[in-house]
Parts: C-alpha cells; structure tokens; sequence
C-alpha cells in the first residue's frame, strides 16, 4: 500500500490479512463489518490480536499505518502460518521464527498422513487435490513441533 493510500474493506464476517500485507507510513485501512443481527455477532481483530464483539455495523477500526511496527519485526512470528484458510487446497505456509528447515506433514480427520514435504525454505506453497474436509498441518523441526487446522471447501 502507498504512502497515501486509503484502502476500505467491507466483508461479511471477518477481515484477514496476510502476514506478506505491507503498507508505507501515513497510508490508512478501513474495514466494514456486516452484522444481519442474527447470525455472527461482528468479531473486531485487535491490535494485540485478541478478538472481541461489536453488536451493529459500524467502521470497526481506522487504522493510522503510523502505528505499526516494521514489516522485520512483524515477519518474526513464533507461531505457524497457514492462509488461506478456508482454501480450496491450495495454502501458503510461513514457518516460526524465520526457520528455514523441517518437515510439514498434511494429516485427514483420521490421522491418515496426506502429504509429507521436508523444507528448505521459510515461505513455500502446498496445492493438493483433498475433497471438502477438515485437515491438520504439523511443523516439526529439531525443537518444536506446531500444529494448524485448516478446512479445504
């Protein structure tokens, strides 16, 4: 996003980032969540990313990119990432704190090992052929071991 760029987001229940979204200082970010007043109640993603509820719709955030801290420090998370999530089997994953070595492996509902993949890379994409289901994504390397559930739709 440009240094004065305005971008505003509507969507039905939640607004999603992902972790690659960069933005030059002085640009702003809108999102617009609709609440029907029976289903969902509007879920806000904070900036500790803790989610808390709205109750009608509104501007939920109106984000200063002055705020947020550089895009070194943001692409340091400690946890597994995997987005899109739902996909349609075809996913980005960023492993944990910059490790570049490991092994993912894709497992069904039942425990079945799907996909196994050793890694070289922080960054990498996964495109397999699953039906509609939910699965499990593990990371495991010399020291920890992260587990991700997805749903392919």
């Amino acid at each position: 996003m440009k240094k004065t760029g305005d971008i505003t987001v509507y969507a039905g229940d939640e607004v999603l980032l992902e972790p690659d979204f960069t933005a030059e200082y002085g640009s702003t970010f809108h999102a617009f969540i609709a609440y029907d007043g029976c289903s969902n109640p509007l879920m806000v993603l904070n900036n500790n990313g803790s989610k808390s509820q709205r109750k009608e719709q509104q501007i939920i955030r109106s984000t200063s990119i002055n705020s947020l801290t550089s895009n070194d420090q943001t692409s340091t998370a400690s946890h597994l990432q995997l987005f899109p999530n739902p996909n349609r089997g075809e996913f980005t994953v960023i492993l944990p704190n910059r490790a570049t070595s490991g092994t993912v492996v894709v497992n069904d509902l039942y425990g079945k090992t799907l996909y196994t993949q050793t890694l070289n890379e922080n960054r990498f994409k996964i495109a397999l052929n699953l039906p509609q289901d939910i699965y499990f994504l593990r990371y495991m390397n010399n020291t920890q071991v992260q587990t991700l559930k997805f749903v392919v739709q």
